[in-house]
């Protein structure tokens, strides 16, 4: 019952330590700043003097430093094809290198006469280009995303108000896709339980619960052309009536059209097997007008978010998003009789998460309203209208 977005930066910010930077490790970084003088050592000096005129007289003599002509080419993917454009991919996996120069050069740095830092300039740089400001939340490794939700709707009204508590776990594994570098299979298993509080009358179960496995394939058709499609067989039922009806097959497909580099749009349709409802229409836009921002106005879960926070390994963001909530299950009645339950609902949130960008753990606070409150029978049980109410979640995100 609930729907989530990760986001994670995909270029980290240079390391503060004082080390190197990992996409140059050919420049050796070197403070500013002024080197004390120490006295002059004339032992010392005496002794290498006496060191190095026995070598010449032995015929010693030290090996030339050798320098490779080119370094270990890490970044041998075009451009095209770069973590932005295939989903599960981050940098710095695929960018193309180009070679920026000839022989070794002494640069000097202003503070520091005694200092000098030797640039390579046949080592490899890769050819770095702005991340795509479309695609979030993609990593570098097979277990994109584990989130786990508990939400809450307190009942109210004594006769026809309903409460729900929901726990939600699930998770998303991306797979390459063996023939278009350009496209991934996702496969997102999701668990859920809801425990029922209320009504008087009509009946319903005291839990409910699903059980589903989503399997989408994601990509691009050319560079402004993006294609999404999936399928999510799923089992939901109170744990009693295991007829047919307990099971559906939904499935989705939907189009997306870049129309600058941070503005896409995108249509498409979806089947959704339900008694109520069998086919609606999808539509929505992703604007980024800058880094920090996003507008994803994409069911079923539309949200604005703003990132407010950036530390050490993670993100924070605040949002404000809207849901279709709800469900539909297979049920077995107070009387014995198996029936069809339809719930749905609408629900505005306002939010804040914090998203881990490489590893670990982050989180998820929201509270809403939940109103347009609807639960309906296939049979001939009179349908009702709960009255409207809050909603608190809580989430934890690996």
């Amino acid at each position: 019952m609930t729907h989530s977005h990760a986001r994670c930066r995909l270029l980290r910010a240079p390391d503060k330590s004082g080390g190197d930077c990992p996409l140059f490790r050919g420049v050796r970084a070197v403070k500013t700043g002024t080197v004390p003088f120490s006295q002059p050592d004339l032992l010392g000096a005496l002794r290498q003097t006496l060191f190095l005129a026995v070598a010449a007289a032995l015929g010693m003599s030290l090996p030339a430093p050798v320098r490779a002509t080119e370094s270990p080419r890490l970044y041998d993917t075009d451009v095209s094809g770069s973590a932005y454009s295939t989903p599960g991919v981050e940098l710095p996996e695929q960018l193309r290198s180009v070679r920026v120069g000839g022989a070794c050069e002494s640069y000097m740095l202003p503070g520091d006469v005694n200092q000098p830092v030797v640039i390579d300039n046949d080592l490899l740089v890769p050819n770095v280009q702005p991340p795509d400001p479309l695609l979030s939340g993609f990593r570098n490794r097979p277990v994109q995303r584990v989130e786990f939700d508990a939400t809450f709707l307190p009942r109210h009204g004594r006769q026809t108000g309903v409460g729900f508590t929901d726990f939600d776990l699930n998770s998303t594994v991306a797979i390459p896709f063996p023939l278009s570098p350009e496209s991934a299979f996702l496969i997102s298993p999701d668990a859920q339980a809801h425990f029922v509080d209320g009504p008087n009358s009509p009946d319903l179960p005291a839990k409910l619960y699903d059980a589903t496995l989503q399997i989408a394939w994601a990509g691009k058709l050319s560079s402004t052309i993006m294609f999404d499609v999936g399928v999510q067989p799923g089992c939901h039922y109170d744990g009693s009536n295991d007829q047919n009806t307990a099971y559906r097959l939904p499935y989705y497909f939907a189009l997306g059209y870049r129309f600058a580099p941070n503005f896409l749009v995108g249509i498409g349709a979806a089947y959704l097997d339900r008694v109520d409802v069998h086919w609606v229409p999808l539509a929505g836009l992703i604007w980024v007008p800058e880094e920090s921002t996003r507008f994803e106005l994409v069911p079923p879960r539309p949200r604005i978010a703003h990132r407010f926070w950036i530390g050490e390994g993670f993100e924070r963001w605040w949002y404000f998003a809207a849901e279709f909530g709800g469900g539909e299950w297979a049920i077995r009645r107070a009387d014995g009789a198996n029936d069809v339950v339809d719930i749905e609902d609408w629900r505005v949130i306002n939010g804040m998460e914090q998203i881990p960008t490489n590893s670990g753990l982050g989180f998820r606070i929201e509270y809403g309203y939940v109103f347009a409150r609807h639960v309906s029978y296939a049979s001939s049980t009179p349908s009702f209208d709960p009255p409207s109410t809050l909603l608190a979640r809580i989430g934890v995100i690996y």
